[in-house]
């Protein structure tokens, strides 16, 4: 009879600690390792993306960066339009903010400004070209 070697487990939780600590302090292993690292949002050293002070301070002012989806049908927190119960009023973007012109009430598509159709920034569709 032969045995077979065994294949290592998964490994537990303790054993998948992350390489570097989540809060960096002055003396840490991750301090000296990371200290020469540019952080790609700041381009300061020191840091990582993951950490920049400039990064955090920007996703708690946007609720969108944190998570929360508005519906732009019915103005309600937590799901997105495709999934609104309520029947759509109108276009279905009363509550949504057009990113070319400001304004409350449409998307950039149906946006008056907006000469390039569903392309704002010009371009075309890879499949079929237009």
């Amino acid at each position: 009879m032969v045995r077979r070697k065994s294949k290592p487990g998964p490994k537990k939780k303790q054993q998948q600690k992350q390489a570097y600590p989540q809060t960096p302090n002055e003396n840490s292993v991750w301090q000296s390792k990371f200290r020469h690292k540019i952080c790609f949002c700041c381009r300061k050293t020191g840091h990582m993306l993951t950490d920049c002070p400039l990064r955090l301070k920007s996703l708690k002012k946007s609720a969108q960066n944190m998570g929360i989806t508005i519906c732009f049908n019915c103005g309600d927190a937590g799901h997105p339009l495709s999934d609104c119960p309520s029947p759509k009023v109108g276009s279905g973007a009363q509550f949504a903010i057009c990113f070319i012109c400001k304004a409350k009430g449409h998307l950039s598509r149906d946006c008056p400004q907006n000469t390039h159709g569903i392309y704002v920034d010009g371009g075309a569709c890879r499949l079929c070209g237009q």
